[in-house]
C-alpha cells in the first residue's frame, strides 16, 4: 500500500508544495515585525512577477527582472546580512516559553516581585515582554545575556551602579535576552507631559510592535504597564500580575501536572489549537504562494531539442555569384517548455546569413547569434553549430557565345537535312571569368530529326555544362531545321 501511494506523481507533487510552504512560513517568522520583512515581501513580489512576466511572454520586463534577479544571491546577502546572522544563531531554538525551565506563573512571580522591589527603592527600570512580533531589530543594541527570569537578576541588571540600568532589558523565550537595549521614543505629541522618558519610550515601542513593557518609575516609583498603545499606570502587584496573566494567557500553554489526565488532554488540545489556528493567515499565504510557484515553475519545465534547419543567403549582390558547396545546414538547440515544442516543426525555424557587405573571394560570416535565427515566443537558441560559415563569392562576367544546335535520329529515308537556322544564333552567358574562360561556344538540347519528311520548327533551351553558372539571356531559342528530298 505504501509503495502504491508513493507512485502517484500528486502525492510527490503534495510533498513538494508543503516543504516550500514550510521554508516561505519559516522565513516568514524570522523576519516578522522586523524592517528587513517589507523588504522580504518586496523580493517575493519581484521574484512572482518575473514567473508571471516568463509565462506570459513579457519579454522586456522577463528581460529586466531577469538581469536584476541573476545577481539576487549578493544583494539578499548585503541587504539581509544582520537577519541571516540572527537566523542562524536562532535555528534549533524553540518558542517562547518553550524550554521547561521555568513556567508562565513563575515569570509573572519573578517579574511583579522584582518589579515592586524596585518601585520600593525608586529604582527605574523598562523591562520589555516580547510576543508575536520579533523584536530583532533592537536586540543589537544591548548587551547579550542569555539569562533565566529572576527578580535577583532584574535587580542587579537595573542596580544603578549597573552599566546597563538606563536601557531595556527584553525578555524573549522566556528567558532575559538582552539588557541596556535602547528603545525609539514615541513622536505622539498628544501624551502627557509627566510621562519620562521611559514612558515615551516604552510607547515609542508599542506603536512599533506588540510588545508588552513595564516601566518602573525613577522618580515616583510608580509602576506603569503598556500594551497595545495603551498605558496602565498607578498599577500594584496584583494588578500587574492579573493583567500579565490576561495578556499572555493565549500565548502559551498551561503545563499538565504529572498524572493529570484532564490537563494532558487540555495540553494536547491546546497544542491542536496552536499548530492549526495560530498564525492562520501567515500559513495561508505560505502555501498559497508555495502553490503559485509550483505552477509557475512546473509550467516552465524547459528541455533542449535540436534541429537541422536550412540556411538562407540574404543580400547577396547581384554583380556576385556563390562558387563551390557552401554549408547549406545549421543545427539549432532550442530550450523551450514541452508545450511549445510539441508545436514547433523545423519548419517554423529559419537560420540566414548576411551577404550585404560581402566581397569577392573568401568570406567569413557568423550565422550566428539568436537575433539571426527566428523562433516562435517563448523558445530560446542557445547553440547554433556551425556558428560561423565560408563563402566563397565571385564577380559575375559575361561572354557573346555563338549557339549550335544539337541533333539525334536521322531524317526519312530519301531525305536529307538542308539547313538548320537559329535564332537568336547567339546568347549572352553570365558567370564568373574562371568558369566562362574555356567556354567558347553553346549547345542547345537535342533536336529529334528522326523521320522527318518536311522542315521542322522548335523552341529549345540551351545547355549548361557548369549548373553554377547563370542562365543566358535569352536562355530558350527558336531553331529551325529544313529538309529537302534526295533525288
Amino acid at each position: 500500500m505504501p509503495q502504491l501511494i508513493f507512485n502517484f506523481s500528486w502525492f510527490i507533487d503534495l510533498i513538494d508544495i508543503l516543504i516550500v510552504a514550510f521554508v516561505i512560513y519559516w522565513l516568514m517568522l524570522l523576519v516578522k515585525g522586523t524592517r528587513a520583512e517589507r523588504m522580504l515581501w518586496g523580493l517575493a513580489i519581484i521574484v512572482l512577477v518575473y514567473f508571471i512576466s516568463q509565462r506570459m511572454e513579457l519579454f522586456t520586463l522577463h528581460w529586466i527582472l531577469s538581469n536584476f534577479l541573476s545577481s539576487i544571491v549578493i544583494i539578499v546577502i548585503v541587504v539581509f546580512q544582520r537577519d541571516i546572522r540572527r537566523a542562524l544563531v536562532q535555528v534549533g531554538k524553540t518558542s517562547f516559553f518553550g524550554r521547561g525551565e521555568i513556567s508562565k506563573e513563575d515569570i509573572f512571580e519573578e517579574l511583579t516581585k522584582a518589579t515592586f522591589q524596585m518601585s520600593e527603592k525608586k529604582i527605574g527600570a523598562l523591562i520589555v515582554l516580547e510576543k508575536d512580533v520579533g523584536l530583532g531589530d533592537y536586540l543589537d543594541t544591548g548587551i547579550e545575556v542569555d539569562a533565566k527570569v529572576s527578580s535577583e537578576m532584574l535587580l542587579s541588571i537595573f542596580n544603578p551602579s549597573s552599566p546597563a540600568h538606563d536601557g531595556a532589558a527584553i525578555i524573549r523565550k522566556a528567558r532575559i535576552s538582552r539588557v541596556g537595549c535602547f528603545l525609539p521614543l514615541t513622536r505622539d505629541q498628544e501624551i502627557s507631559k509627566s510621562l519620562g522618558t521611559r514612558h515615551r519610550a516604552a510607547l515609542g515601542l508599542a506603536e512599533e510592535t506588540d510588545a508588552v513593557i513595564i516601566v518602573v518609575s525613577e522618580e515616583k516609583g510608580e509602576v506603569s504597564l503598556v500594551a497595545d498603545g495603551d498605558v496602565y499606570r498607578d498599577m500594584d502587584a496584583t494588578a500587574l500580575q492579573k493583567k500579565l496573566k490576561d495578556i499572555f494567557w493565549g500565548a502559551m500553554t498551561r503545563p499538565a501536572a504529572e498524572g493529570d489526565a484532564a490537563g494532558r488532554k487540555k495540553t494536547k488540545e491546546d497544542f491542536g489549537q496552536k499548530f492549526f489556528f495560530k498564525n492562520t493567515s501567515l500559513k495561508i499565504m505560505a502555501f498559497a504562494f508555495a502553490i503559485a510557484l509550483w505552477f509557475l515553475v512546473v509550467g516552465e519545465k524547459k528541455t533542449e531539442v535540436g534541429f537541422l534547419i536550412p540556411l538562407e543567403f540574404r543580400n547577396l549582390p547581384k554583380d556576385m555569384i556563390i562558387v563551390g558547396e557552401p554549408v547549406r545546414d545549421v543545427e539549432v538547440r532550442v530550450l523551450a517548455s514541452k508545450k511549445i515544442l510539441a508545436n514547433l516543426s523545423p519548419s517554423q525555424l529559419t537560420a540566414s546569413v548576411d551577404l550585404s557587405t560581402a566581397r569577392p573571394g573568401i568570406n567569413n560570416r557568423r550565422v550566428v547569434n539568436a537575433t539571426d535565427i527566428k523562433t516562435p515566443k517563448g523558445a530560446e537558441i542557445i547553440k547554433v553549430n556551425p556558428s560561423s560559415i565560408l563563402v566563397h563569392l565571385e564577380a559575375i562576367v559575361s561572354k557573346l557565345l555563338p549557339v549550335k544546335v544539337k541533333t539525334s535520329g536521322n531524317s526519312a529515308p530519301g531525305f536529307s537535312i538542308k539547313s538548320i537556322s537559329v535564332e537568336p544564333d547567339s546568347v549572352v552567358l553570365f558567370g564568373t571569368q574562371a568558369q566562362l574562360k574555356d567556354i567558347h561556344e553553346i549547345y542547345t538540347v537535342p533536336f529529334d530529326i528522326a523521320g522527318i519528311e518536311t522542315d521542322k520548327t522548335k523552341m529549345l533551351s540551351l545547355q549548361f555544362a557548369d549548373t553554377e553558372l547563370k542562365k543566358a539571356e535569352p536562355d530558350v531559342v527558336k531553331v529551325k531545321v529544313s529538309v529537302k528530298r534526295l533525288p
